[in-house]
């Protein structure tokens, strides 16, 4: 007697929807594209204590868009690289969250300007939009879905480093700020909902000002949501 084998096929909305309601065991792969000091204390040697803690002043500290370019760039394919992947899935893990900035779209986009004070260092990030992409294939590749978080919005959202620039929390101020925050989300919607493993966009981070904040998500989630 032998036994059969029934082979389901899926359509590949179908699969989206399993890597996006499925049991969510996951893990936080930071420190890629958004640098805190604490966090990667030795890619800031050299750097004074006096500049800043985040990847604003890492660049700023650097003073010089090809090398702070060049050091990124190898940061993007090596803090966390594809063995690293394999092993999380390995661990029996099924998703990622992948922190980014809004400056990850660089100058690419007429309505996601770069903005003070990113928009010195553009060139600095112009290929990390592609380096997400990789990461979004890497963690595909062993069957992970990836939760992308706006960790730095323009203005930031919190005024932590780990917003990207620490100070000021200028998001909520700004109605420049807030429409590009707006059109960042809906552009990392467009772009990235390719992938079946996309299992959605966390819109802030650690965000203050919770009665401002609500209109941010009144404007976002229609744009985000078709």
């Amino acid at each position: 007697m032998t036994s059969q084998q029934t082979i389901i096929r899926l359509s590949k909305e179908e699969i989206k929807e399993i890597y996006k309601f499925r049991h969510q065991k996951g893990v936080n792969v930071g420190g890629i594209f958004v640098l805190e000091r604490w966090m990667n204390g030795r890619f800031f040697d050299g750097i004074p204590d006096w500049v800043g803690t985040s990847i604003q002043a890492y660049t700023d500290g650097i003073n010089n868009a090809e090398v702070a370019k060049r050091n990124l760039d190898d940061r993007a394919a090596n803090w966390i690289n594809e063995c690293d992947y394999a092993q999380i899935a390995q661990l029996g893990l099924n998703t990622v969250r992948l922190p980014i900035g809004y400056w990850a779209l660089g100058d690419k986009f007429p309505d996601t300007p770069m903005l003070p004070p990113f928009n010195k260092w553009t060139s600095v990030y112009n290929n990390t939009l592609e380096q997400i992409h990789t990461h979004f294939k890497w963690a595909q590749k062993y069957g992970l879905g990836v939760l992308l978080d706006l960790h730095g919005a323009p203005g930031s959202q919190n005024g932590a480093d780990h917003s990207g620039n620490s100070g000021n929390t200028d998001l909520y101020n700004s109605d420049i700020n807030i429409n590009t925050t707006v059109n960042v989300l809906r552009r990392l919607t467009e772009i990235f909902k390719e992938y079946d493993n996309m299992v959605g966009i966390e819109l802030f981070n650690e965000p203050r000002d919770p009665d401002k904040l609500k209109k941010i998500y009144r404007e976002a989630y229609p744009k985000i949501n078709q």
